[in-house]
Parts: C-alpha cells; structure tokens; sequence
C-alpha cells in the first residue's frame, strides 16, 4: 500500500508501543502502516505480548531497547517464521485468520485467545467457524468463544454480533430446554443447522413450543386454558387479536398474565397476576378484532371467574361521587366554562366605534415649501 493510502492506527497501548519504537527505531511506525493486511496483524500478535503494564503510562527506555529485537523481525522475517519464533507455534489457520481481521490492533487478548482457538483441540468446533468467517474482530471472536457448542453452525453463529448477544443466546437456550417438553440436544442442534435465518427467530420458533404451567382453576370447561406458545399463536389468529406478537408470549412464559379462550361464544379472558405471591385479576374480556364486549356478557364472565376467585378489576359499581369527580376533573359542560370567560354572545358584537378611539392619520402629502 502506498504511504500516503495507509490508514492511521487506532490509539492504544500497542499504538503507543509502536510510536515509541519510532523514536528509537527510525521508520519503524511507517514500515508497519505499509504492510500488508496479513503481516501488519502478524506483527500485531508478536508486539502484542510486549506491550507494558498499565500502570506505566509510556514505555520506558529499557523496555524498548528490550524490544527493539523484535521490531528488527519484524521488519525481516515472514509471518509464520515469525509467530513460530516468538509465540512458539504456528497452527494451521492462524494465518488465514490474521489475514481476515480487521485493520489495526485488535488487542493482546485478541490475539492470544485466536491463538488458543485454532490450536486447542477441544476448541476444534470454534476454530471451524473461524476458517470459514469472511472476517474477524474482538466482538466477533469473543461471541464464538461464548457460544454453547449446539450454536456452533458456521451459518448459524456467525450472525451472532458480540458476547452479550451470545450470553443472551446462552440463557434462551436454557429456557428451551426447560420449557419445551421433550426436547433433546439433538433436536436442537439439527434445528440450528437448518436454520436460515437469525437466531432471533430461531429462539421464537422454539418458544412457540413451549407449555407454561397454569394455576388449577375451578373454571367450567368452556374455558381452555392458553399455556403454550402454540395455543396462544393458534387463538390469536382464530380471533384475529395480538396473542399471535412475542410480546403476548413472553407476558405468558414469565407468568405476568394467564389467557383463556372461550370458543363457543368467541372470548379471550385475559387474567394477570400481581405481587411476587402472585394474586390473579381478570383484566379485560375482548371479543373477535378485540371487538365490543357488552356490559351483561362482560359481568356474566366476571362472575364466572369470581366463583373461581379471580375477581374483576375493571367493573366498579357506580358511585355518587362519580358526578363530583366529573365536575372537579374538568368533564363540567361547555356552557359553563364559557360562563367562567365572561365572553358575551356574538350576536352582541357591534361595529360601532368608540368616541375616545383615536383619529386615523392623515397620508396627504404635504405640499412642498416651493409652492
């Protein structure tokens, strides 16, 4: 790459390595911008491990007389000789993979642990995805490394962005294995291989399997039970209401809410529960579309469920002080409040004016000294 193409190196401890070796190895900082993707990380991983510790600010002077021998390989010696040289080995792939990183230092904990994953057998599985991702960088190893081996589908756990989303993968893939009943490692690790798209949604299919324990009820028997992903996507779409969005699922599988379904005369009963000793209420009743549920209907199902103690919220015998909450809280008519304005009636408008108002000016030119 040309020297005035190269592209700056981000700031950092091995930034500030390499600067300083410039001072004392003149050139040194202009040679590595020029190299080539491979060498310029290759060179990375090898100064990577002589980087100093944070508590010193800069590298000290003896420090980078000790490292000025590496900087000379560097400027010497091939890529594999010199890993081979100061890492020890170079396994296979670890040059593929440095080839494929990102531009600028990525890190000594980068480097090290790409180091590990291509040549640990046990981590055999990573080092795969690895050979076959078009491009690496710190998030991206960190999430492979993260991942649960059933995840490691190269399709698969490269659209994984960084280790929070790997951990959050980590924990849905316990969920599933302790909601979904029946469900084996190696059903889960064929799904993962045919999957075609993002883990997102391959997380949502398996939820829609899995069957939530519900409270036992004295209910009569019109009303089913909604305990599983597939019962609420199947109502949902049978009523045209949103039971089918995850976000009616995921209230379901945390117990925040309990739905029932009544097929014979098209109701949802939705019940929720409040307090860590969950007491249950029924919230609302929705009809088809979440269509108008008439007030006798509506309070025939609330006595349903009162008899098996789920009580209403939401149906509060009238009050007279319902009229006083209606004046104070600003319901009180239009007329009333015009009252208030003291504004009169259009009709009394008039367009006479006022004697004291004052005389319109007079635009008449005044006529010139000359005449």
């Amino acid at each position: 790459m040309p020297f005035n193409q190269h592209q700056p190196l981000p700031a950092g401890r091995l930034h500030d390595l390499i600067v300083s070796l410039d001072l004392i190895d003149a050139g040194f900082l202009g040679f590595v911008l020029r190299l080539s993707s491979l060498r310029q990380q290759a060179a990375f991983a090898v100064l990577s491990r002589h980087v100093p510790p944070i508590r010193e600010r800069k590298p000290n002077l003896d420090h980078l007389t000790s490292v000025l021998p590496v900087a000379a390989d560097v400027r010497r010696l091939h890529p594999r000789d010199l890993i081979e040289k100061h890492l020890g080995a170079c396994p296979d792939g670890l040059l593929g993979s440095l080839a494929k990183t990102k531009r600028g230092p990525q890190g000594s904990a980068y480097y090290a642990r790409l180091h590990r994953a291509v040549s640990d057998p046990a981590s055999a599985e990573v080092a795969k995805v690895i050979r076959q991702a078009d491009w690496l960088d710190r998030h991206r190893l960190d999430a492979l490394l993260t991942l649960e081996p059933v995840f490691l589908c190269p399709r698969f756990a490269l659209k994984v962005r960084c280790r929070n989303h790997a951990n959050d993968l980590n924990t849905a893939l316990r969920l599933i294995k302790a909601s979904v009943p029946g469900v084996t490692e190696s059903d889960l690790r064929a799904s993962v291989q045919a999957s075609v798209s993002g883990p997102s949604r391959w997380v949502l299919r398996w939820l829609r399997r899995a069957v939530v324990p519900f409270p036992d009820l004295a209910l009569p028997a019109c009303w089913k039970p909604l305990n599983s992903g597939s019962a609420l996507y199947a109502a949902g779409t049978r009523m045209r209401v949103c039971l089918t969005e995850p976000q009616a699922l995921f209230a379901v599988l945390q117990r925040r809410k309990l739905y029932f379904e009544d097929r014979s005369r098209a109701l949802i009963a939705e019940v929720r529960a409040v307090g860590k000793k969950p007491i249950y209420l029924l919230a609302s009743v929705h009809g088809y579309r979440n269509g108008y549920v008439n007030e006798a209907l509506r309070n025939e199902v609330g006595k349903t469920f009162s008899n098996a103690g789920i009580y209403a919220w939401d149906h509060e015998p009238p009050s007279p002080w319902d009229a006083c909450e209606r004046l104070i809280c600003g319901l009180a008519s239009l007329e009333d409040e015009l009252a208030d304005l003291d504004v009169g009636p259009v009709d009394e408008i008039t367009d006479e004016t006022d004697e004291t108002d004052e005389p319109e000016l007079d635009l008449t030119p005044v006529a010139s000294l000359e005449a």
